[in-house]
């Protein structure tokens, strides 16, 4: 299975719900909430993502591997892979 356009539509409350159940220090929180809404500069034009996680962050890899660990809980937990018939596997 491939995520087509992943990084460009990670939706940006649930990432935050997903990290407020590990991360207690409010300062981190804000700190990753303004990351993400960090400006994008393009054509001399700026404009502020509310959607999608910045390709080529330090920490980039960590915030779409956290959100799509909560994606594969939550297909173990409806059992979608142990649907008969189906045996639909995330990779």
């Amino acid at each position: 299975m491939d995520v087509e356009g992943f990084f460009d539509h990670v939706n940006h409350q649930h990432l935050k719900t997903f990290l407020m159940e590990r991360i207690a220090d409010g300062y981190v929180l804000k700190l990753i909430s303004e990351w993400l809404r960090a400006g994008v500069v393009y054509l001399n034009t700026v404009t502020y993502p509310e959607e999608g996680i910045p390709q080529g962050g330090v920490i980039s890899p960590l915030l779409a591997n956290i959100y799509l660990n909560k994606i594969d809980e939550s297909w173990s937990e409806l059992g979608m892979n142990q649907r008969s018939g189906y045996n639909a596997q995330l990779v």
